[in-house]
């Protein structure tokens, strides 16, 4: 038995993937373009994403097991991990499906050797760690929803597959461990005294790396002013008051027009020269 981190398509509300999108407009389409039934659209993504999907499943395989004294294997873990791979759309997008499984392989074994893998989660048991949130079950405050992937009595924390390591920059470049903060501080009534990330650091010699720094108040209304933004621009519902970046437009899904649900395209994405998206 393991869990993982299915995401409803069918689900409304805040999340934690909705607002913390690079490209809001973007983002503001992918919770409101639905389909017949209500459910949100997939699309294929990018390999690098596909990639983490797979990291992510032979984690949370080898955690599982391991914090309940199960028997467990890595050979096992990388057989999920690839499982759940070609299951996403983006597995088409893998050029070359010999070397992924490579690297799969690779970032499974140097995480049951790496100080900053196994290990480190192991000293986390004592203190109730559950994965994927709730063990399977989202964290939510009012409209907000998230998902970590490590939660315990003290810290709140995800795991990553990441191209460089940008050092506690990452904590406040992107709202996510604000957010994941705030639902924590909701949940409990009191802060957590941590948050971090374990990142696989995809890269020549690639390598486990483990990022932690106290929570603090300032953090939870990072997150607790994102959802605001958020909440605020999706009531409006106006696209051309979303911000923008031209530089997911190459292969945005939402640019051009999709009648079949009664979309109009983005107004940005639909002028941009298909020559400078695909540089």
């Amino acid at each position: 038995m393991t869990i993982s981190k299915a995401i409803d398509n069918a689900r409304v509300g805040l999340s934690k993937s909705l607002m913390t999108t690079p490209c809001e407009r973007k983002g503001f389409y992918s919770e409101t373009v639905r389909d017949a039934e209500g459910r949100r659209l997939s699309f294929p993504l990018p390999e690098r994403v596909t990639f983490g999907t797979a990291v992510d499943e032979a984690i949370t395989y080898i955690l599982w097991h391991d914090r309940q004294g199960d028997l467990w294997t890595a050979e096992e873990a990388v057989a999920l991990g690839l499982a759940a791979a070609q299951r996403q759309q983006g597995w088409d997008l893998v050029e070359d499906k010999e070397v992924f499984g490579i690297q799969l392989r690779n970032a499974v074994n140097l995480y049951l050797t790496s100080t900053d893998g196994l290990e480190r989660i192991q000293r986390l048991y004592a203190e109730g760690l559950t994965l994927q949130g709730n063990d399977g079950v989202s964290l939510r405050a009012g409209d907000v929803i998230g998902t970590p992937d490590y939660k315990t009595s003290r810290r709140v924390g995800d795991l990553k597959t990441w191209g460089r390591n940008d050092g506690e920059r990452k904590f406040w470049k992107s709202p996510e461990m604000g957010l994941y903060a705030f639902l924590y501080t909701a949940e409990n009534g009191a802060l957590p005294e941590t948050v971090f990330y374990q990142a696989y650091i995809r890269v020549n010699k690639p390598y486990w790396l483990w990022l932690e720094i106290p929570a603090t108040a300032d953090l939870v209304e990072y997150g607790k002013q994102t959802a605001d933004h958020w909440r605020s621009l999706l009531e409006l519902g106006r696209p051309e008051l979303f911000p923008f970046d031209t530089t997911y437009c190459g292969d945005c899904p939402f640019r051009d027009p999709m009648p079949e649900v009664g979309h109009d395209g983005c107004a940005v994405g639909r002028v941009m020269p298909r020559e400078e998206i695909a540089a």
